[in-house]
Parts: structure tokens; C-alpha cells; sequence
């Protein structure tokens, strides 16, 4: 078993590519097995942006959702439909996302975009907007590049 040390997560971007690795390690001693780790929307890029892996289904963190009256309360039931998600690739006008699938609440405002490979199927800038009733738009923007290769 080979087993790599990372100083942190940030390094794993750099050292992901190398084969037969079957785990990494951290200076805390925190083994982080399996391949990939992180998942590809947990690398961040030189520009603070979170990567996803093209033309491949992922779900993306998105929040925090806050009430649209008094812009400080947590919302956490609100029902965000495929209808409510839009997608920007790399500048091009809003469109709805592909993937059918509703937001799933995580915690503390915090939701789950489920996108699927249509959605994901440009390189380059993708802002995903979710306007929900009862709630603030929320919007993140994410890069889209091949980034690991396992």
C-alpha cells in the first residue's frame, strides 16, 4: 500500500494525478483513503472558484438560503425545483438546469444542487443561480475543467 503525505487539502490537486497511490495523509496524521479525494467540486482553482469534472453528474453545495423579508432568518424547508436552478455557461444566458432532480437540504441554509452531465458539459465559467420562493437568490460560481486524472 502506498500511502502519500500531504501538507494540505489544497495539495492534493498537485499530487492526485500520480497512479497507484492508494491514500493519502495529512500533517494531522488524517488518512484520507480512496481515489479521488476530494470530490472534484472540493477543488478549489487558483482563483478561489470550486472545479467540477465535465460532462459527469455531481451535486454542488449551495447557500446559505436566508428569508426574503428579513434577509438574516435560516431556510431550511424550502422546496427548490429544477424549475428554480439556472445555469450560465461561461457567460451564456440563463437557462434552466438539466438535471430534474430537487435541491436536497444539508444544514444551517446550506442546500444540495443535484447537476448531471448536460449540465456540466462546458469547460470553462458555470454561475448556478437558485431564486426560491421565500428565500434570497443564492449563486456560485464553479470551473469546469478536466482536473483529475485517477
Amino acid at each position: 500500500m502506498k500511502i502519500v503525505r500531504i501538507e494540505s487539502y489544497k495539495d492534493f490537486g498537485l499530487l492526485a494525478t500520480e497512479r497507484g497511490v492508494d491514500g493519502y495523509i495529512t500533517n494531522n496524521d488524517e488518512l484520507l483513503s480512496g481515489i479521488p479525494f476530494p470530490s472534484p467540486n472540493r477543488v478549489k482553482s487558483t482563483d478561489g472558484r470550486f472545479v467540477l469534472a465535465p460532462s459527469v453528474a455531481q451535486s454542488v453545495k449551495l447557500g446559505p438560503f436566508v428569508d426574503e423579508d428579513d434577509g438574516k432568518t435560516i431556510e431550511d424547508s424550502l422546496t427548490i425545483a429544477q424549475t428554480d436552478t439556472l445555469l450560465s455557461k461561461n457567460g451564456s444566458a440563463l437557462t434552466q438546469k438539466n438535471d430534474p432532480l430537487p435541491a436536497e437540504y444539508d444544514a444551517a441554509g446550506w442546500y444540495d444542487i443535484a447537476l448531471n452531465g448536460t449540465d456540466t458539459n462546458t469547460e470553462g465559467q458555470l454561475l448556478v443561480v437558485v431564486n426560491a420562493a421565500g428565500a434570497l437568490p443564492v449563486w456560485r460560481f464553479f470551473e469546469v475543467k478536466e482536473t483529475l486524472e485517477i
